[in-house]
């Protein structure tokens, strides 16, 4: 849910700011399914299948993570995605050295009304000898925030590449060709690609590292 917000908040920042978001469609993402098969294994783990065989569940949470890294080196052009891949290879990994589970503090579940104990298999929760316990589920939204619930410290990571993936994505600023040259200097075109014609003379708008054609 705080995904959400996040994202949320950031476009109507970009909005505010004028930024065009009309450039999120022109993105070419490479094999979106994968992000949806991560996606869709999540839920059947978490919400369709909880009480299945817990050695099962724990093989596709983690499978999940494996998907999601392989939409990552695939798109790792995009601005933000390698850091999106690093918050979610902190998670994966931990989950993986904790068989399937992503280790949780008490406090933090009590603070979201969670239960501490459970003997099912659960895809964060407290566990008696946790590996890498400070990569965990250690931290919880505030109580007053709809959908509260506990973070790790590769959930904010993942935030903070998302916002740099829309920021960077609607913001690439636009730099004209200088106004006393006939072209451009060597390499503007690599750089800043070019577009249309004003004035008689080529103009270049930057795309930045967006990956936008």
């Amino acid at each position: 849910m705080l995904t959400v917000y996040l994202c949320v908040g950031t476009l109507l920042v970009l909005a505010v700011l004028r930024a065009p978001l009309s450039r999120l469609a022109t993105l070419r993402i490479r094999h979106v399914w994968l992000l949806w098969a991560a996606l869709a294994d999540q839920i059947l783990v978490i919400s369709v299948v909880p009480d299945a065989d817990a050695t099962a569940l724990a093989v596709a949470h983690i499978a999940s993570y494996v998907m999601a890294g392989a939409w990552v080196i695939a798109n790792r052009h995009l601005p933000g995605v390698l850091l999106i891949g690093f918050g979610g290879g902190l998670n994966g990994l931990t989950i993986s050295l904790n068989g399937g589970t992503l280790p949780a503090s008490e406090s933090a579940l009590r603070a979201v009304g969670r239960a501490t104990e459970t003997g099912d298999f659960t895809n964060s929760g407290v566990l008696a000898d946790p590996k890498l316990p400070w990569l965990g589920d250690v931290f919880a939204t505030p109580a007053w925030l709809p959908g509260n619930n506990v973070f790790s410290v590769g959930d904010v990571v993942i935030w903070v590449g998302i916002v740099l993936f829309l920021w960077r994505t609607c913001k690439s600023a636009v730099r004209p060709l200088p106004r006393h040259a006939d072209r451009p200097p060597a390499g503007y075109e690599r750089r800043h690609g070019a577009r249309g014609r004003t004035a008689n003379r080529p103009a270049f708008r930057a795309v930045g590292t967006t990956g936008i054609a």
